[in-house]
């Protein structure tokens, strides 16, 4: 006989950070910078307000487009679905995801035939919209996980990478460092 989970509840204070997600979610969405992958390389960032610089939403444009998105969800059902509705609707290949909301080892709400590489404790982890897209797995530690994927003749690097507060940005910036080297 198959036990039922009790679904969990959300307490006042948590409906309050899922408002205040879905709000910067909402924002993220009507704005998506993009990198002019043509001859004349252009970066411009969106950087969330409530994190010092974190780059939030990145698009990369060519012949082909790759879309991308990042976002913190705090272990939060509630925004963990509305950040895959948002990834729906914009049609985002390549989700970045801190602190997602985990059962049985996966990120629940995903569609069929979406890919998930996590870190080993669960903190990080990377999505992969399309089966089509080849990737390869370069590390998965414990608060980040790395691919590399073949995008107009270069291989691209993206690594998730959850940014402790308890460690000091020295320990992220050598983590990042080691990555990319």
């Amino acid at each position: 006989m198959r036990q039922h989970q009790k679904e969990p509840t959300i307490a006042p204070q948590q409906q309050q950070t899922v408002i205040q997600q879905v709000n910067q979610m909402d924002k993220q969405k009507k704005v998506m910078n993009k990198i002019n992958m043509n001859n004349n390389t252009t970066i411009n960032n969106i950087l969330s307000p409530n994190h010092n610089n974190q780059v939030t939403n990145l698009n990369f444009i060519n012949h082909s487009e790759l879309k991308i998105a990042q976002q913190n969800l705090q272990h939060s059902k509630s925004a963990t679905l509305l950040f895959i509705k948002m990834l729906e609707e914009e049609s985002v290949d390549i989700p970045s995801i801190q602190e997602p909301y985990t059962t049985a080892e996966k990120i629940p709400g995903f569609p069929i035939g979406w890919r998930q590489v996590t870190s080993n404790t669960k903190r990080a982890s990377i999505i992969i919209r399309s089966s089509h897209i080849p990737i390869t797995i370069i590390d998965q530690a414990p608060d980040s996980v790395s691919i590399s994927l073949p995008f107009e003749g270069n291989d691209l690097l993206f690594t998730s990478l959850y940014a402790s507060h308890q460690k000091t940005s020295t320990h992220h910036s050598c983590t990042l460092r080691t990555k990319i080297l």
